[in-house]
C-alpha cells in the first residue's frame, strides 16, 4: 500500500482532517464529511459529534450547513465511513446526486438503501464505493483503534473480515497507545494519515 497525503484529492484531505479532529479532540469514531457543489468546491463540512447528541452524526452536521441555493443534484457528499441508516435516509432527503465512502461499515452501512424501494429510488443518488485503498485502510485501521480502546467491540468480526490488515493495525495502535501519543504531539491530519500509512506498510 503506497499512498501520500499530498495525493489525495482535496475533499479527502478535508473530510479526513475532519474525522481527525473528532477523533482527537472529542475522542469520538473518526468520520468526517464534506459536501462539494458542482464545480467540486467544499459547501459544507461536518465532524463526528455524538458526544454531544446522538444524532451528530459527520453527514448530519455537514447537511446541516448546505446552503439553500446548492444546486443538490451536481452536489456530492465525501464521508470517510459509508453512511449508517440514519444518514442514508438524510441523504435521501437531501436529495444529493452522489456519496463517495472511504471505507465501507461492514456492520452498519446502508447506502444500499438508497435502492430499497420507490421513494428511495425516486430521486437518483449514485453510490461510489472506495477507490483509494490506502485512504480506505487507514480509516478502518483509526476506527478499529477507537473500538478497541473504547471497549466497542461488538462488531469486531465483521470489520475484521472486511479488511484484516488494516483491522490488525488498528488493534496494534490501540495496543500500543498511539492514540494517547498523538494527542499529546497535537498531530495533525496530514501527518497522522502517513504516520499510519507507514504503519500499514511495516505491517
Amino acid at each position: 500500500m503506497k499512498s501520500s497525503w499530498s495525493s489525495l484529492p482535496s475533499a479527502w484531505q478535508e473530510a479526513f482532517g475532519l474525522a481527525v479532529d473528532s477523533y482527537l479532540r472529542r475522542d469520538a469514531a473518526p468520520i468526517g464529511a464534506v459536501v462539494t457543489d458542482g464545480a467540486g468546491a467544499i459547501v459544507s463540512r461536518g465532524g463526528n459529534a455524538i458526544s454531544s447528541h446522538r444524532l451528530a452524526h459527520a453527514e448530519m452536521e455537514a447537511f446541516a450547513g448546505v446552503p439553500a441555493t446548492l444546486d443538490r443534484r451536481a452536489a456530492r457528499l465525501f464521508v470517510t465511513v459509508e453512511p449508517c441508516p440514519m444518514c442514508a435516509g438524510a441523504l435521501r432527503m437531501m436529495q444529493l446526486g452522489n456519496v463517495h465512502f472511504a471505507a465501507r461499515d461492514p456492520a452498519a452501512g446502508a447506502t444500499r438503501l438508497l435502492q430499497d424501494d420507490g421513494f428511495m429510488r425516486e430521486i437518483p443518488c449514485a453510490v461510489h464505493a472506495p477507490r483509494i485503498p490506502a485512504l480506505e485502510q487507514v480509516v478502518v485501521a483509526l476506527v478499529t483503534e477507537h473500538r478497541m480502546r473504547t471497549g466497542h467491540t461488538r462488531w469486531q468480526p465483521t470489520w475484521e473480515a472486511y479488511q484484516p490488515a488494516a483491522f490488525a493495525v488498528g488493534r496494534r495502535l490501540a495496543a500500543e497507545g498511539a492514540h494517547a501519543r498523538w494527542r499529546r504531539a497535537s498531530i495533525g491530519p496530514a501527518a497522522l494519515y502517513e504516520s499510519v500509512v507507514s504503519f500499514c506498510v511495516r505491517t
